[in-house]
Order: C-alpha cells, then sequence, then structure tokens
C-alpha cells in the first residue's frame, strides 16, 4: 500500500473532499469524527454505549457525516473512525480480516501468543480484567462506549507488548523502512508539527 494513494482508490463509497492520502488516516488528521457524534439518540444506549459491533454498523454512522471537523491536514484530532477505515483499507488489500491479519503478520511472528483481537463485541477473553464504574446502587462492570472491533478490541499482557516495544529495537516485523515511517512526524498544513506520528503519540522523555 502506497500512503500516498487517495482513500477513494480502497473505500470509494465514503470518500470526503479533501481527506486525500490514506496517510492522514494514520496521522488522525482527517477532520472525521467519530459516528457517536451524528448518531440519532435513539441508538444510544446510556449502559452499553452505542450497538457499532460490526464495522458495517460504524461505517453508515460515517457515510451520515456530511461535514468534517477541520480541514484535513490542518489539526491533530483523535478518532477512532481513522482506526475503522484503515482497519478496512488493510483487509480490502490483504483478502483477511485485522484480526488474522494481526495474528499471522504481527503477534506470531513476534512470539505474542496472549495477543489478539477479540472477534466480537460479547466474546469471552479468559483472565481478562475490567473496568468498573460507579452508580448510585454500588459498582458495576463498565464499558468503554465504543464497540467497533477494528478500531478497538486488542487483548494482550505486560509480556507479550514487551515482545511488541521490543520490536522497535530488533525490528523483525516491519523492518527497518516500517519502523522509520511509523515514527516519523509530519507537518499539519501550517508548518507546526504533528506530534502525532504513524498511529504513535511520540512523547519526549522528561531529564
Amino acid at each position: 500500500m502506497v500512503l500516498s494513494e487517495t482513500l477513494g482508490l480502497w473505500l470509494s463509497s465514503i470518500v470526503r473532499e479533501g481527506i486525500g492520502w490514506v496517510r492522514r488516516l494514520a496521522c488522525l488528521s482527517t477532520g472525521l469524527t467519530f459516528p457517536i457524534a451524528t448518531s440519532p439518540k435513539s441508538s444510544v444506549s446510556k449502559s452499553h454505549g452505542m450497538d457499532l459491533s460490526t464495522p458495517q454498523m460504524a461505517l453508515d454512522l460515517i457515510r451520515r457525516q456530511h461535514d468534517l471537523n477541520f480541514i484535513p491536514g490542518s489539526k491533530f484530532s483523535y478518532s477512532d473512525t481513522n482506526y475503522l477505515l484503515l482497519a478496512l483499507v488493510v483487509e480490502r488489500i490483504s483478502g483477511q480480516s485485522l484480526a488474522d491479519f494481526a495474528k499471522h503478520q504481527i503477534f506470531e511472528p513476534l512470539g505474542m501468543r496472549q495477543t489478539h483481537f477479540r472477534r466480537n463485541a460479547s466474546s469471552v477473553t479468559p483472565l481478562s480484567a475490567s473496568g468498573y464504574r460507579k452508580r448510585s446502587d454500588g459498582w458495576h462492570t463498565g464499558n468503554s462506549g465504543s464497540q467497533v472491533i477494528d478500531a478497538s478490541g486488542v487483548f494482550s499482557t505486560v509480556t507479550d507488548l514487551a515482545k511488541w516495544d521490543q520490536n522497535f529495537y530488533d525490528k523483525k516485523v516491519g523492518g527497518e523502512a516500517t519502523i522509520k515511517l511509523m515514527l516519523e512526524q509530519r507537518r499539519l498544513s501550517d508548518g507546526s508539527p504533528n506530534d502525532y506520528a504513524m498511529g504513535l503519540k511520540n512523547y519526549r522523555a522528561i531529564d
């Protein structure tokens, strides 16, 4: 995949004028908002957030967006919509689900045997930790709100994440060029730096 290719080459049904490059999805500078912001109030559950358990459900809401939050490339703004669309691009190029692609191309080569994408929002992951929310009648199991599988839903362990981190030094998966690309900071249209690189936030160490 060439990152300077237009999004419409892979996802023609949700093209927005000016979004342009696939790269902007990874840099979170498209101006797209998350589907929940454009959804009917009737589709929002107070206890479980939106039912976006399939990419198609989220795509249907993304298509309803008539306006962008800002001119593409002019600002950084976090939105799961970018990751959902990136996942669909990966799936259409590879012919595999994102879960299978990540398993065979990333997790297995790095020996991350306790890491996976959950297949659906209701699937059970053994030994997983859950968040909690306090309500008037006590504590209840929490929910992240977003049910979009391809934009979230990676379950892992500290040991496996250490293996993922080590790959930035060993470059076993992706090689030198890919790791360099992931860490590359692009500039916004006004010349200011975008601290969010290719799916990674760059932090400066504090002395």
